[in-house]
């Protein structure tokens, strides 16, 4: 909980419990109510109002009724009922408060200070896939090594919790219940310029899940970055939850998307996005749409990740697209192109067990289908392939989704697993680091299997995994 709301929510209940003691003279009590209303003014004004402090917000006014009763009007005998009615107002909002936080993402590990910045893109070369229209939208925002002390200040986690309504409703809550994302606050800087290098930056593409957003994974984007990756997430209307163009459109999530054979059957279509995209990064890097990407991107150095339905779109995306140079997709099936043959790039999976993911109640086809597709793609592929399996993660672990319903309501919802609180998340950033740190700047594949064994997770490794040995020389540096 906020320092501001915090304070706030203890002087309302003190007030209240004011009026119960022989010290609750009328001067008293009109001095707690200036001094909750003045409390409540820094909160909205620092932390921003959020639904779980409604409660506290009526209590507040009551508080002052309470109060305005006993000095203009003959109300005293209210004040046990209405202060018990405002205390229980309190600790709803507490209860709600630390429940479902405006919470904080973990400390990005790596040296560098993270810049980011949206960038809207139109495809004009084919329709939209949902809707037929002309053009396919779509919203990046990069992630990037920046310069210390430059920005505009800490970047929104989103910008528009509105733009979410869709994601809550599909979780079966009320449309305003994920607005509250807005207030949080990245590390990142908004607009910051980026850390000036003698080499470009390599870079990692991330894909959303079904019904997601691209800041779902911030947590490991911020990571990459801080370790002196850009990365660049991807919205993509029709599967993202609600996507908000420059010119003020929403465009939903695609209700058909909830389909099974649907969303697998779009999976080729949401590649061709990520095919768009890397052809948009070549040309920001040449200079042609913006002058301060140029010559920042090494897209030599290009790798994926993508989170549930994302992975099997930059599965897909790296059979068709040989500009990718690593693939990391996790807990996701294959689609049938990765499965079939494998992928001619090195790949990490980071998964689960079958019975762990029973547990969580996914349906015995699901379980099915990822086990025995990523095992398809994993054995029979000639490049190095990587299966990682965290022990009692359940599908949101891996991502940010777990702070934000953390703990004991996390796990009475079935969001969060057994496993320790931030356990997964740390392998998964651990990992996804060490596997890109390999597979792109050369660095020795022995951080990830030092993450797995923390972790006490399970690494296995295909043949062409077990013949690659680690470079003769240093990693090529991350540095400057």
């Amino acid at each position: 909980m906020r320092l501001a709301e915090a304070l706030f929510l203890a002087s309302l209940a003190a007030a209240f419990l004011l009026g119960f003691t022989s010290l609750a003279g009328l001067g008293r009590l009109a001095a707690s109510v200036l001094l909750v209303g003045g409390l409540l003014l820094v909160h909205l004004t620092v932390d921003g109002a959020r639904w779980q402090m409604i409660p506290a917000y009526a209590s507040a006014f009551g508080l002052a009724a309470l109060v305005a009763g006993r000095l203009f009007g003959p109300a005293p005998t209210l004040w046990p009922y209405g202060a018990a009615l405002g205390l229980v107002g309190v600790l709803a909002s507490a209860a709600a408060g630390l429940a479902v936080p405006v919470f904080r993402l973990p400390a990005p590990p790596g040296p560098y200070p993270i810049g980011t910045s949206s960038i809207a893109l139109t495809d004009w070369g084919r329709a939209d896939p949902f809707t037929g229209e002309p053009g396919r939208r779509l919203v990046a925002q990069i992630w990037y090594p920046a310069q210390a002390g430059t920005g505009v200040g800490a970047a929104p986690y989103v910008e528009d919790g509105v733009a979410l309504a869709p994601l809550a409703r599909l979780l079966g809550l009320p449309g305003w219940a994920l607005g509250h994302l807005a207030l949080v606050r990245t590390h990142a800087r908004s607009e910051a310029a980026m850390a000036a290098s003698s080499e470009r930056w390599p870079v990692v593409i991330f894909a959303h899940g079904r019904g997601g957003f691209r800041q779902h994974n911030t947590g490991l984007v911020e990571a990459l970055a801080s370790h002196g990756y850009v990365v660049v997430a991807l919205d993509q209307p029709g599967a993202a939850a609600g996507v908000r163009l420059p010119d003020g459109r929403r465009l939903d999530f695609d209700p058909r998307m909830a389909d099974r054979d649907f969303a697998h059957a779009m999976a080729p279509a949401l590649a061709e996005d990520i095919t768009f995209l890397i052809d948009a990064l070549q040309r920001l890097n040449a200079g042609d749409l913006h002058e301060r990407w140029k010559a920042r991107f090494d897209l030599t150095r290009l790798g994926a990740a993508g989170v549930s339905l994302g992975g099997a779109v930059i599965a897909q995306a790296c059979v068709l697209d040989q500009r990718i140079r690593a693939c990391l997709p996790i807990d996701v099936y294959m689609p049938p192109a990765a499965a079939a043959g494998g992928l001619s790039q090195p790949t990490l999976w980071i998964t689960r067990d079958a019975e762990t993911m029973r547990r969580e109640g996914w349906a015995e086809i699901d379980v099915a289908e990822t086990q025995e597709t990523i095992a398809s793609a994993w054995s029979g592929m000639a490049a190095p392939g990587y299966v990682l399996r965290a022990p009692g993660a359940y599908h949101v672990d891996f991502s940010d989704a777990a702070l934000m319903a953390p703990g004991p309501v996390g796990r009475r919802l079935g969001l969060i697993g057994p496993a320790k609180p931030g356990v997964v998340s740390q392998l998964t950033t651990s990992a996804a680091i060490a596997f890109f740190d390999h597979a792109l700047r050369g660095a020795s594949i022995e951080p990830l299997e030092a993450a797995a064994r923390r972790a006490e997770a399970s690494l296995e490794l295909n043949a062409a995994a077990r013949l690659s040995s680690p470079p003769a020389g240093p990693p090529r540096s991350a540095l400057p």
